[in-house]
């Protein structure tokens, strides 16, 4: 059986409804399913929706989930599945039995890839900034007894939360090409990421072989304002050269990078030690 098989069932039998716990599976499908299409900007504190990612306004099902009684079809599908195969045969940064292991999760969505990292194992911390989601990854998590904790917080403000050189993986994917100072994200990641601990990337690249970073804003964002459709709602997309040095410029030592399908790319880069790095104009001079 194949890694991503395996990955499959395991979250098919973890995630069953037959293990829940405090709700029945007729209240839980019943609550799952009435947060689809929700809008509601005042939650997150968004004065002009029409100037806010659509997915943090109106609520989209982001994975793909089998829940034995149900199931629910996700805009990312099982991609979140796909990525955590992809690392563990073709990185050999992490294995199957994740059991002791301290994850943090940046940018989980409704929680897919952070429930799967839990079912195989590992004690995981997942950070979203979107309320609607971290609620919904939080109710997930305790209907199922998950070893699973939310924070509700911008990756930003992450330096807050006690825990920083905690995390033995730190895993972000398709989240830095969203963000508006990918450089500040990634040393965030580093003080996040255990002294002889990784970091593991999932993101888009440039396809150039020189070290740029394309300007991908999100006025260029793609779809229906009033249907809250658009898609594309990025930054910055650096080349895979350009993104070894952000790497090493914010402090990871051994870097390794593997392409992936069409413009993707998957990166581990491990932490030695604790280290300082140049901050001339680093737009949170507080970031250590």
């Amino acid at each position: 059986m194949s890694t991503y098989d395996q990955l499959v069932e395991l979250m098919r039998e973890r995630y069953h409804a037959d293990r829940l716990v405090g709700v029945s599976a007729a209240d839980f499908e019943m609550k799952v399913r009435s947060m689809i299409g929700v809008e509601d900007h005042e939650i997150e504190g968004y004065s002009d929706p029409a100037k806010q990612r659509d997915q943090s306004v109106k609520f989209t099902w982001g994975h793909d989930q089998d829940f034995g009684s149900f199931k629910m079809s996700g805009l990312m599908r099982d991609r979140h599945i796909r990525i955590v195969a992809d690392f563990i045969d073709r990185t050999g940064a992490i294995g199957l039995d994740l059991s002791g292991l301290r994850i943090l999760d940046v940018g989980c969505w409704t929680g897919g890839m952070s429930l799967l990292l839990a079912a195989m194992g590992a004690k995981v911390t997942a950070v979203e900034e979107v309320v609607k989601y971290a609620d919904t990854t939080t109710f997930l998590a305790s209907s199922f007894n998950a070893k699973l904790k939310v924070v509700g917080s911008s990756l930003y403000d992450l330096d807050r939360f006690q825990g920083l050189h905690h995390y033995d993986v730190v895993i972000i994917s398709g989240v830095l090409y969203h963000v508006s100072d990918p450089i500040l994200a990634l040393r965030i990641m580093f003080n996040c990421t255990k002294d002889g601990g990784v970091c593991l990337i999932e993101t888009e690249v440039d396809p150039s072989d020189k070290p740029i970073a394309r300007y991908a804003g999100p006025s260029r964002a793609g779809g229906n304002v009033e249907g809250r459709t658009r898609q594309g709602w990025n930054w910055w997309v650096p080349s895979v050269s350009a993104f070894h040095q952000m790497l090493t410029d914010v402090g990871f030592g051994a870097l390794a990078s593997f392409r992936g399908p069409a413009a993707r790319s998957l990166f581990v880069a491990k932490k030695g030690e604790q280290v300082d790095m140049l901050r001339a104009g680093l737009s949170n001079p507080g970031v250590r």
